[in-house]
């Protein structure tokens, strides 16, 4: 691990497209009355990125499955 260290000082920056899902999960949680973001939420969120590499890298792993399933169980507490 020792590569991943960098002698750059530089604080952190997030990405446009990191500060896109978050922005979306949170409307996303606001709009459905609840007052936290999870996992599940980002998850969902991160999927709806046109260009993203994560994305892209999850679907390779068929990760889609997982995300049907999380997008299922969100409705389904929509529903209670």
């Amino acid at each position: 691990l020792q590569y991943l260290v960098s002698s750059n000082k530089e604080e952190a920056k997030p990405t446009a497209g990191f500060q896109r899902v978050v922005q979306r999960s949170i409307i996303h949680v606001q709009s459905s009355g609840r007052k936290e973001v999870n996992g599940a939420n980002i998850i969902v969120a991160l999927f709806s990125e046109r260009e993203s590499n994560a994305v892209h890298f999850l679907k390779e792993q068929e990760c889609h499955v997982l995300m049907q399933l999380i997008i299922s169980l969100m409705a389904s507490r929509k529903a209670l």
